[in-house]
């Protein structure tokens, strides 16, 4: 019989060793935090299709200020949110055309006043 005491794994790699869990950091009460769950295919799909541009940062802005209005699938974009995202005014206008023409959003613009974005479903969404 062959002796397989060398194909066992070192004692750091083992499964018997205790590992330390850390928790994620957590925001302090009274911070802003992003509120969940947001569905993570529809945002890996506008990461994609947003490339590494305004699109993601938009994204999230978007599912932010969803979570403000108790997961409310509508909101009225501003640019005091934007600007919390790092979104200049046309990095914005870019981001948010690129989810629109993914059929991410649907968006309602007026003259002189901030759009209204709905967030659709992933299953509306272009590939």
């Amino acid at each position: 019989m062959r002796d397989l005491t060398q194909f066992a794994l070192p004692p750091l790699l083992s499964s018997q060793q205790h590992v330390e869990k850390k928790l994620a950091p957590r925001h302090k009460q009274g911070e802003p935090f992003l509120c969940g769950p947001i569905p993570l295919n529809w945002l890996c799909h506008a990461a994609n299709v947003t490339g590494r541009g305004s699109g993601l940062a938009m994204a999230l802005a978007l599912w932010y200020l969803s979570g403000l209005i108790k997961h409310g699938a509508t909101v009225r974009l501003n640019g005091s949110t934007l600007r919390l995202f790092g979104l200049k005014r046309h990095a914005s206008y870019r981001g948010l055309r690129t989810l629109e023409e993914a059929n991410l959003v649907k968006v309602k613009r007026h003259d002189g006043r901030n759009p209204i974005v709905t967030l659709l479903p992933m299953s509306e969404a272009k590939s």
